[in-house]
């Protein structure tokens, strides 16, 4: 009875089974574990809650992260957004800036308009008045007198001698020292023709570069004995050539930029040049060395030098500039003399007048100027007059031989003459259709020479009349064809 009441405590009842089958946690092995649990609840409770905190500050860590980069996102995008208005607000102040400027600039170009539209008013009331009297012109130019002045101290009377075409824009026209022959410089040639017969009588031609690319010729000048033409082109040499013999005599190389202007020396052992380069140079014509270069990169022409003259004495060099001034040069040593300035714009042409008292100058900015020259008197040259009376571009210049007249060439197709006593315009010659782009007077008679952007050259002779009443003669001598520049 014993042994079978021990077998039965050992093994769990039916009952039991199925209670602790129902209810795993309590009594047995379940009841010891929950005592152990219940033994170690406030550790682990602890450590839970250390876990918890832990995830927190890490979540809360990673979100002020993602907050400290977005705020560092919209601060740059407000900075851009900043940076874009400022702009914005610039670009508004400057195109109100603009229309003011546009709005200034329309009530002038009205002003001018409305005046010359009364100034051709009058010049037609005056013409049905009194009928032109002048019988100088033909069928592609004539000559006509300022409406302003009728009452004119001499008339001009002009003949037009020669046109000579060309095959391409005529740059540059010159005469020889006894008037006998004048050149022209175009596209890659110079030519050199009979002055009384009109007659070609020599060609030069320089060789095309080995890149084909064609260029101009620039200017020419006859030498003081007549036997050579010096030309300048935009390939940056000075050539020299014997007229009788048509031949290539020598090169001066030292420019690095196109030759614009050269003229020699009264005894023709030297000659001088102007140049894009910013320089003008000295050259002894038998050896072909640069003596030196006038002035400084201080003291010499901050743009392209595009005018030389020399003076009569051959004591000074007259260099004109892009840089708005014209600076006086000694010849005996380069040094700068003086610097003239008073242009508002590019100086395209020099030349000295015959008595040596009168420097003119001829600008971009529509206007010549005539510079009083005070050698050897230790005051500094003045402006005396400023010729004005062009339209637009005055590139050429020139003076008669007795001083008396300024001849300039310009954008607007004209021929001017002036007074240089006085500077009063006289007459206005209209004879090419395009940018008179040089004139030349003969240092013997009255002969002129003109070259155009129309492809011609052309020679001209006038003779000065006795003082007489002038009507007027035709409009203010401005052509109604259409400019080809």
């Amino acid at each position: 009875g014993h042994q079978g009441k021990g077998v039965t405590s050992v093994f769990p009842s039916r009952g039991e089974r199925a209670r602790r089958e129902m209810y795993p946690q309590a009594g047995g092995a379940g009841a010891a574990t929950g005592t152990a649990g219940a033994g170690a609840g406030p550790a682990g409770a602890t450590a839970a809650a250390a876990r918890k905190g832990a995830e927190i500050l890490e979540t809360l860590k990673q979100e002020y992260e993602a907050l400290t980069h977005d705020a560092g996102t919209y601060k740059t995008q407000k900075e851009e957004l900043e940076h874009q208005l400022r702009q914005q607000l610039t670009e508004v102040s400057n195109m109100q800036n603009a229309l003011t400027l546009l709005e200034r600039t329309h009530h002038k170009v009205k002003q001018q308009y409305e005046q010359e539209v009364a100034s051709l008013r009058k010049q037609i009331d005056h013409l049905q008045q009194h009928p032109a009297v002048s019988p100088d012109g033909g069928p592609d130019w004539f000559i006509g007198y300022p409406v302003a002045s009728p009452q004119l101290t001499c008339t001009l009377r002009m003949e037009l001698l020669h046109t000579l075409a060309h095959q391409s824009v005529v740059c540059c026209v010159c005469f020889s020292e006894d008037g006998k022959f004048v050149a022209t410089g175009c596209n890659r040639s110079a030519f050199v023709y009979d002055v009384e017969t009109g007659k070609q009588t020599a060609v030069f031609s320089p060789p095309l570069p080995e890149d084909g690319k064609e260029f101009f010729i620039r200017t020419a000048c006859f030498s003081p004995d007549g036997q050579y033409l010096a030309t300048g082109a935009e390939d940056k040499l000075i050539r020299l050539w014997n007229i009788a013999t048509g031949q290539l005599q020598t090169s001066l190389v030292g420019h690095d930029g196109d030759i614009y202007s050269i003229v020699f020396s009264h005894d023709g052992k030297n000659l001088f040049s102007g140049s894009g380069d910013k320089r003008a140079k000295m050259w002894e014509v038998d050896t072909g060395k640069c003596t030196f270069t006038m002035g400084d990169d201080e003291e010499g022409p901050k743009e392209a030098a595009t005018a030389v003259a020399l003076s009569p004495d051959g004591s000074v060099l007259a260099v004109g500039s892009v840089d708005h001034a014209v600076r006086l040069f000694e010849t005996s040593n380069g040094g700068l003399l003086e610097r003239l300035e008073g242009h508002a714009d590019a100086v395209y042409s020099v030349v000295f007048s015959q008595d040596g008292k009168t420097l003119a100058s001829a600008s971009l900015d529509h206007t010549v100027r005539l510079w009083d020259l005070q050698s050897g008197t230790g005051q500094p040259t003045r402006c005396r007059t400023t010729l004005q009376g062009h339209k637009d571009y005055v590139v050429s210049v020139a003076f008669s031989p007795d001083s008396r007249w300024v001849v300039s060439g310009s954008k607007d197709r004209s021929v001017q003459f002036w007074e240089s006593s006085t500077g009063a315009p006289h007459a206005t010659l209209q004879g090419h259709s395009n940018t008179v782009i040089s004139v030349a007077h003969s240092r013997v008679g009255a002969c002129l020479a003109t070259g155009s952007g129309d492809f011609r050259a052309r020679v001209w002779r006038y003779t000065v009349d006795a003082p007489m009443e002038l009507s007027v003669t035709h409009l203010n001598a401005v052509s109604d064809a259409p400019s080809e520049t």
